[in-house]
């Protein structure tokens, strides 16, 4: 099950940089329309950022082989989250689906981090 999740995790961080270049090809309309699309990527750019830093964590606690079923599940649960949001990156959106995977990350990050203890306990 771990070399599974582990292969899911390679995947997405292959999948990341192409959702990075089709958001940067979006960029089209006026000057007001131009600067709303930047703050857009802009907020889009730390999405992904924190979607990376998730993924960092969540495979350092598959690669230590410490998780127990329930922990496993909750963590594939999450990889899932993230794929949709992802298939939802991929596409022209606006700045509230922006909004809306940026809450949905802070409450993965408050999921993944109590898991942290099994990597640095104490």
């Amino acid at each position: 099950m771990t070399r599974k999740a582990i292969m899911i995790v390679a995947a997405v961080l292959l999948f990341v940089p192409g959702i990075s270049a089709a958001q940067g090809q979006s960029h089209r309309g006026g000057k007001g329309q131009h600067m709303k699309m930047m703050n857009m990527g802009s907020m889009m750019q730390a999405n992904m950022a924190k979607m990376a830093d998730l993924m960092d964590k969540m495979q350092l606690l598959m690669s230590q082989g410490k998780m127990n079923p329930q922990q496993m599940k909750q963590c594939m649960g999450i990889m899932k989250k993230m794929s949709q949001m992802m298939r939802e990156m991929s596409v022209r959106h606006d700045q509230q689906v922006q909004e809306k995977h940026h809450k949905q990350l802070q409450q993965m990050e408050k999921e993944i981090d109590p898991l942290m203890t099994l990597v640095h306990p104490g």
